[in-house]
């Protein structure tokens, strides 16, 4: 499931992370639970019996030995009592006592009062589970009265783990959140992740490991106002830039990611490795609805697992693996590139914004923009999705793809395997090159779908790659791209804007502004020939540009030519731009 002409820099990454791993941070004398015995100066049982206000590493740390029950103190599990963070807190210098772990779990508030929370350091070598700032929280609200996680921040967070345990849970703020009644919101998270060793299931996310559900809870955690820019990487079989997998009931809104997510030789187990910029799987087991909107990802998702079982990447989301349950992704967006490289026989599926959905899945007003690119394998490889066997409703891609596997390489432009009974409504792919043994710019597929007002490139390079069959998409020539011919696509999901392609109503306008597909621009430089600088202009084909201002020391602008010469008649700056060129000024000397 990847990339292509894979760079220089990609090729390094990937190397590097078949190397032994290198400590992101030195893991500090000790511990900060270390000698703990009673509570130190900055942790402070209020008055009303239910609220603890910390204002100290110290404070912080006595939290984490009562809930674990550590130096001989009795577990408290902090049941219906609330923590409050009452000033900034510096974690350097020590490793961090995660707060609750799978026999031990936190289950009271938290409430970090917009503090932040600095230098963070964990490393875990010693068949540790739960690993975060939370190892493990337990959200027991009530309908009327919630449990939380909220308004904390943490900066320059650093996990390094070893032999930890199977079927860990990694995140910086909670390694496993056990979904009841409960909310997380308001918090932020950088730093680094790194998985060294593949010790069995790993779930990773720059922000939660894991949301594991409760089965009688038909809706649980609300996740919303959260963003992480935490690098995910190393030995994890789960992994995503905000977290690993996420389950049952599950509401997530308004949250982000910007880490780079690098997976490297996860665990060779049963469980079949996915990443994602934004999440890395979908865990639904039990037919629970679960929803993610009005989120992104940036950052680039690599991986290389030569494991036995089939692998799955995208730029937002890894996959489904299991398939089959109700889940909405609407209103979010991913322009990382999507880039793996593997040994595997097993099917690698790689897209630009999910890797694979089986039925259930609803992907609505959503897009991507980076490039896939996939190496060796058995291959399906789309702009949008490897396999998709759900529906796609008002979504784009605008990546280029490439498949080199020498044995299965399909390379199609927005779904490389669209399965039967599987819904395409008004989308469009529209990338440039498609690089592949088996080709498509968009849909072209055998199976039984539903297919409603979709559109390609038509001049789209396919290289050597045969074409898949009949295509399921309108084919559109650039010119018609650039008049805006995407009938059906003005409709109560779509808009006008800037440019020449539909934008959806769902994501701010600006934000949806990119340099893809280059083809659809030409550039205009400008030699000024003893002149003051003029910057070049970028605009879209068959548009004009303005006429620059420059000047000169004792001469007048006389024109600008085709031709350093300044031969024949100055350009016309009313002609439309349909290729790249340079002009030249030309000056006349003043009187």
């Amino acid at each position: 499931m990847r990339k292509r002409g894979i760079s220089l820099v990609t090729v390094l990454a990937l190397c590097l992370c078949l190397l032994p791993g290198t400590a992101l941070a030195a893991a500090g004398e000790g511990n900060w639970t270390d000698g703990l015995t009673e509570a130190p100066a900055g942790y402070t049982e209020e008055a009303d019996g239910t609220t603890i206000t910390i204002a100290s590493a110290e404070g912080l740390a006595w939290l984490a030995v009562q809930v674990r029950g550590l130096n001989g103190i009795a577990k408290n599990d902090f049941a219906e009592k609330t923590v409050v963070l009452a000033a900034d807190l510096d974690l350097n210098g020590k490793n961090w006592t995660p707060i609750g772990d799978g026999s031990a779990r936190y289950k009271g508030n938290f409430d970090g009062g917009n503090h932040t929370i600095s230098n963070m350091v964990i490393h875990a070598n010693n068949g540790e589970q739960y690993i975060g700032l939370f190892g493990t929280v337990w959200f027991r609200g009530s309908d009327e009265n919630p449990s939380y996680v909220k308004d904390v921040t943490l900066e320059n967070a650093n996990i390094v783990t070893g032999n930890i345990g199977a079927g860990a849970y990694v995140g910086t703020l909670i390694g496993e959140a056990i979904a009841g009644r409960g909310s997380i919101s308001g918090c932020r998270a950088s730093g680094e992740i790194d998985c060294q060793v593949a010790t069995g299931n790993i779930d990773a996310g720059g922000m939660i490991g894991y949301v594991n559900p409760l089965s009688n809870v038909a809706e649980s955690i609300q996740v919303t106002n959260c963003t992480a820019s935490v690098k995910v990487g190393g030995k994890y079989n789960q992994g995503g830039g905000f977290a690993g997998g996420m389950s049952e009931g599950a509401k997530i809104s308004n949250c982000g990611a910007t880490g780079t997510v690098t997976m490297c030789e996860p665990y060779k187990g049963p469980t079949s490795p996915v990443a994602g910029g934004f999440l890395g799987a979908l865990i639904l087991m039990n037919g629970t609805p679960l929803s993610i909107q009005d989120c992104y990802a940036t950052g680039d998702v690599l991986m290389d697992a030569s494991t036995d079982e089939y692998q799955a990447a995208g730029g937002f989301l890894g996959g489904d693996p299991y398939g089959g349950a109700p889940a909405v992704i609407q209103g979010c967006f991913a322009s990382g590139d999507v880039t793996v490289t593997t040994n595997s026989t097993e099917m690698q599926c790689v897209g630009g914004f999910i890797g694979i959905g089986f039925q259930g899945l609803k992907m609505k007003d959503s897009y991507c923009t980076g490039d896939v690119a996939v190496t060796n394998g058995k291959a399906l490889a789309g702009g949008f999705a490897g396999y998709n066997g759900g529906e796609l409703a008002n979504c784009y891609s605008l990546g280029t793809v490439t498949s080199q596997s020498k044995t299965l390489a399909r390379a199609f432009g927005l779904v490389a395997n669209a399965s039967a009974g599987s819904i395409y409504e008004n989308c469009y792919a529209l990338g440039a090159a498609m690089t592949g043994s088996v080709v498509s710019p968009c849909l072209s597929t055998s199976a039984e779908i539903t297919n409603k007002g979709c559109y390609h490139y038509a001049g789209i390079d396919f290289g050597e790659g045969t074409p898949a069959g009949t295509e399921q998409s309108t084919a559109l020539s650039l010119e018609r791209i650039i008049s805006g011919a995407f009938t059906g696509l003005d409709g109560e999901a779509w808009m006008k804007g800037p440019g020449p392609l539909p934008h959806l109503k769902a994501i701010p306008s600006e934000v949806q502004v990119t340099e893809k597909p280059s083809y659809l621009y030409r550039s205009v430089t400008f030699d000024a020939q003893g002149g003051s600088g003029v910057d070049a202009q970028r605009v879209y084909y068959g548009t004009t540009i303005t006429a620059p201002v420059s000047t000169r020391e004792g001469y007048d602008l006389a024109g600008w030519y085709t031709t350093a010469e300044g031969t024949g008649e100055a350009f016309n700056f009313e002609t439309p731009i349909t290729e790249d060129m340079t002009l030249y000024a030309r000056w006349t000397e003043k009187p």
